[in-house]
């Protein structure tokens, strides 16, 4: 049972699905014998139920077992394991498992390509934030939002939800909003810059999480 490339499937053979700890095939019998892919007698007498077996690679094959339930173990997909079931039209399906080591390394490769499609939208995000100059202003006017509220809390013209009347006695309400009082000013007077490079050595990168939500325009 040669592999047979993803790209370059036989005539007749397709993939059904894809794992990291197996592959199926589909096809007519004759297109998987054809392909290299199914040997002729690990078929014969093939029922409704699905088989399991290992094949060594000397060609040997011995059956682990027929019917419902998975009984293949690591040591199975390291002598090299399959699953094979006759379908409702017709066709078969073949499930060649992976070894264990092959699954880590799928895996593995899966998270680094994610990572790098993650960074690759993060640039792409930063790059069109720097192209709205009106992003640091929006910044600005949010963060006078939650000063607004939290004067609004502290006054007691609003309260959270869910909780008994909670307040501050009179003198920390005078000290809290000048406080307050303070911030505002400091923040309407400042003039706030888009922060999103870190410098690391010679490597500059992005704070992910400060465009992980932000919706392309």
């Amino acid at each position: 049972m040669a592999d047979v490339e993803h790209t370059n499937l036989p005539h007749g053979v397709s993939i059904r699905r894809d794992h990291p700890w197996l592959i199926e095939y589909t096809g007519t019998e004759q297109a998987l014998i054809a392909a290299g892919l199914l040997k002729p007698e690990a078929i014969e007498g093939l029922g409704r139920f699905t088989r399991q077996f290992t094949l060594s690679p000397n060609g040997s094959l011995s059956i682990i077992g027929e019917g419902k339930g998975n009984r293949i173990s690591y040591r199975h997909r390291d002598l090299g394991a399959y699953a094979v079931k006759r379908l409702f039209d017709g066709n078969i399906s073949l499930s060649k498992y992976r070894t264990r080591l092959d699954e880590m390394a799928i895996n593995h490769a899966n998270r680094e390509r994610l990572k790098k499609e993650a960074q690759q939208e993060t640039w792409q995000l930063a790059k069109q934030a720097h192209s709205q100059p009106d992003f640091p202003e929006r910044w600005k006017n949010g963060v006078l939002h939650f000063v607004e509220q939290a004067e609004n809390v502290i006054d007691g013209k609003a309260v959270f939800t869910d909780f008994p009347d909670i307040g501050l006695k009179p003198g920390d309400i005078q000290a809290a909003k000048q406080a307050i009082a303070t911030l505002r000013n400091v923040l309407q007077s400042a003039t706030p810059a888009i922060k999103d490079k870190i410098q690391q050595s010679n490597i500059v990168s992005l704070r992910e999480a400060a465009f992980r939500y932000m919706k392309r325009g």
